[in-house]
C-alpha cells in the first residue's frame, strides 16, 4: 500500500526572479490542498486551504487558513467547517482582503449529510493582522451549490460567482 500526502509549498520570488524563500506548510501530516493566496496590507500572505481531518466515519476536507509573515513565518492558523457531523467534505476556493481588512472567503460546505452550499466566511483581524479575533460564517443556496470567486464591490457588498445544479433545465449540469 502506497500513501501519498500532499503538502503546501510556497515560494517567494524577489522582482529579478531571485529566489528569496521557499517553505512547505504541513497541516499535522494531513493532505492538504492550496486553493488560493493573497499579500495583505499588512504585507503578510493569507492562504486559502482544505485539509483532510478525521471524522467519526472516516476522512474529509474542512477548511485550513493560515497566515505568514513576509519572511515565511507562520503567525496563525485556523480549520473550520463541518466534520463535527461525520466525513464532509468543505472546499474554501476563494479569499480577499475587505476595505476593512476583514478575510473574506468562498467555498463550498456540507448543510446536513446530503447538500453542499455555497459557503461564505469572514474572518476578522487584529489591528496587526496577527490574529483572528472573530469568525463568522454562512451557508447560502439551494441544494448543490458552491462559491468560486469573490469579489468586493464599492459599496461594501460582496459579489460572490459559484455554481448551483438545483436550479434551471440542468440539460449539461450546473448552472452559473
Amino acid at each position: 500500500m502506497r500513501i501519498v500526502l500532499f503538502s503546501l509549498f510556497i515560494l517567494l520570488t524577489l522582482s529579478n526572479q531571485a529566489q528569496y524563500w521557499q517553505r512547505a506548510y504541513d497541516n499535522h501530516g494531513n493532505t492538504d490542498i492550496m486553493s488560493k493566496i493573497i499579500e495583505t496590507a499588512n504585507h503578510h500572505f493569507v492562504i486559502a486551504a482544505s485539509s483532510t481531518v478525521p471524522a467519526h466515519y472516516g476522512y474529509g476536507f474542512d477548511g485550513y487558513v493560515f497566515a505568514t509573515d513576509f519572511n515565511g513565518d507562520t503567525l496563525w492558523t485556523k480549520t473550520i467547517g463541518s466534520m463535527i457531523i461525520g466525513a464532509q467534505n468543505d472546499f474554501l476556493n476563494d479569499v480577499i482582503e475587505d476595505q476593512d481588512h476583514n478575510l473574506v472567503f468562498t467555498g463550498v460546505a456540507k448543510q446536513g449529510f446530503q447538500e453542499n452550499k455555497l459557503w461564505f466566511a469572514k474572518f476578522q483581524l487584529n489591528a496587526t493582522g496577527t490574529q483572528v479575533s472573530s469568525i463568522t460564517e454562512k451557508k447560502y443556496g439551494a441544494s448543490n451549490s458552491g462559491g468560486a470567486k469573490i469579489i468586493q464591490n464599492p459599496d461594501g457588498t460582496y459579489f460572490i460567482v459559484g455554481y448551483t445544479t438545483s436550479m434551471g433545465t440542468q440539460q449539461g449540469g450546473s448552472d452559473v
